[in-house]
């Protein structure tokens, strides 16, 4: 199965190389610029605080052996993938006596399309997806040794690498510490809490030193954030779409997947009932899943909340696929439960089966797909055939010049090109006010370029058609893709230095 889960990548990376979206080229920047001694930067040379530094360390040790980070990220992809699954396997073992199911489980791991839209791309999830996975079996095992130091400090370490690879790992604080307090309670509830808030001081220990870092660096301990425009009931509407299809693939329509949601969650409140009203026995060892559960648990609430309280990209399978691997677990040992239940056997055998064959299906056409089409980002035919691109190397730059891609310019060029003025904040309502000092930028400059590329993703920037009411804006270079904008003041406007 490793090699199952390992041939998927390599083959939807087959085309183009390893996906790379914006983000990946921050981390991939901070990578070079990690290795070439200029510490943890981003494009232009400004500190990076919105993404922590170990996915970049990580690609930085592959830049100083001479492997481009780029060509690194797919390597660190494959075996990172086959970590998970190995990882998914000792987490089953520990939860299913059953074979057959244990190999379900497996398989719904190894041949994931969920997995394998996010290992098919150079994201930081490719490392923090098995650190939470090695957290929640070390955190079992100390429910299982309590009062083990040793393990303690092994949380500890993975709660450090977790943070500094995603900052949600910061979650694993919480669930570290609530699972020593639930470990330790028997022995006296003073103990227990002293014992959870000893890890809890030791855990926050480092991510404070990169707090205080971005603090220094950026002014803020997580780096520049806006105000999030998503309310939670929109955030919970995207987590409950994104595990739709989980249960039913993206591919059924969206009625579909919404109905076999709603049975599953109808399932998990019936078996609840059940288990309160003592109709059916309470599953042996399941003090052992406790962390597990605890951690999705935990990891779905911060991320609505945090989503909804600071802006970034709409919850979708990357900021989701940490939960994946624990919730296939969690629902191979509730499977291998009911099981030994004689009349719901054949049932729940059927839709099982049924799933992991349709999961399977998926996996299978998502990697020929990202095959056929490239891995997705800049890694596809849009960008690498970009007739406008291909203009970019002979542009004056010497000239103030800005671009809706500075990512994707940097990316194929190597030249640094700033992003345009943007209107609101990066997925937020709150209002930027620098559109008047971009005009006056132009009016001191005397002409300024505009780079456009078609279609814009980023709506938060200003469309060149808003910019022609304050400013003169005639194309100098026209493709299929975009245009190069040469940008004056309008008569009348100006510098505001005033020179």
């Amino acid at each position: 199965m490793t090699a199952v889960a390992a041939a998927g990548v390599v083959l939807a990376t087959v085309r183009f190389g390893i996906g790379l979206t914006p983000d990946s080229v921050v981390y991939v920047t901070g990578a070079r610029s990690l290795a070439d001694g200029a510490g943890y930067t981003g494009l232009g040379g400004g500190a990076i605080g919105a993404f922590p530094p170990g996915y970049s360390g990580v690609l930085c040790l592959f830049e100083w052996i001479g492997i481009d980070a780029i060509d690194a990220a797919r390597w660190v992809s494959a075996c990172s993938l086959v970590a998970t699954v190995v990882l998914g396997y000792v987490l089953l073992r520990r939860h299913v006596t059953s074979p057959a199911v244990r190999l379900g489980g497996v398989v719904a791991v190894a041949c994931s399309a969920v997995l394998l839209e996010v290992y098919s791309k150079a994201l930081s999830e490719h490392l923090f997806v098995p650190v939470i996975l090695a957290f929640i079996v070390v955190s079992e095992r100390v429910v299982e040794r309590r009062g083990d130091l040793r393990l303690y400090a092994v949380l500890v370490v993975l709660s450090w690498a977790a943070f500094y690879l995603r900052y949600a790992g910061i979650v694993t604080v919480a669930v570290g510490s609530l699972t020593v307090l639930g470990t330790n309670r028997p022995a006296g509830l003073g103990r227990a809490l002293a014992h959870a808030a000893s890890f809890a001081v030791a855990a926050v220990a480092a991510p404070l030193l990169w707090m205080a870092r971005n603090i220094d660096a950026t002014g803020d301990p997580m780096g520049p954030r806006a105000d999030a425009s998503a309310s939670p009931f929109v955030n919970v509407k995207r987590v409950a779409n994104e595990l739709s299809q989980w249960v039913a693939t993206d591919v059924a329509p969206p009625a579909v997947r919404a109905v076999a949601l709603a049975a599953v969650g109808l399932a998990g409140i019936a078996l609840i009932l059940a288990l309160a009203r003592g109709r059916v026995a309470v599953p042996r060892g399941w003090t052992k899943a406790v962390p597990l559960a605890l951690f999705v648990a935990t990891y779905v609430v911060y991320l609505v909340g945090s989503a909804s309280i600071v802006a970034f990209a709409a919850i979708n399978t990357r900021f989701l696929v940490p939960v994946f691997v624990p919730t296939i677990v969690l629902g191979a040992w509730l499977v291998d439960e009911l099981l030994r239940v004689p009349r719901l056997r054949r049932v729940v055998t059927v839709v099982a089966s049924v799933w992991v064959v349709l999961g399977v299906a998926w996996f299978g056409g998502r990697a020929v797909n990202l095959a056929l089409d490239g891995a997705g980002g800049y890694a596809s035919e849009r960008w690498q055939e970009s007739e406008l691109m291909r203009e970019v190397p002979g542009l004056d730059l010497s000239m103030p010049t800005y671009t809706n891609e500075s990512q994707a310019i940097a990316l194929f060029t190597g030249r640094h090109v700033p992003t345009s003025v943007a209107k609101r904040y990066f997925q937020s309502d709150e209002r930027r006010q620098d559109l008047d000092r971009f005009v006056g930028t132009v009016a001191c400059a005397g002409r300024v370029q505009l780079v456009w590329f078609m279609p814009n993703g980023r709506d938060y920037l200003y469309e060149p058609n808003e910019l022609s009411g304050r400013l003169v804006l005639d194309p100098i270079v026209e493709r299929a893709d975009g245009v190069v904008y040469d940008v004056r003041s309008r008569p009348g406007t100006a510098c505001p230095g005033g020179t």
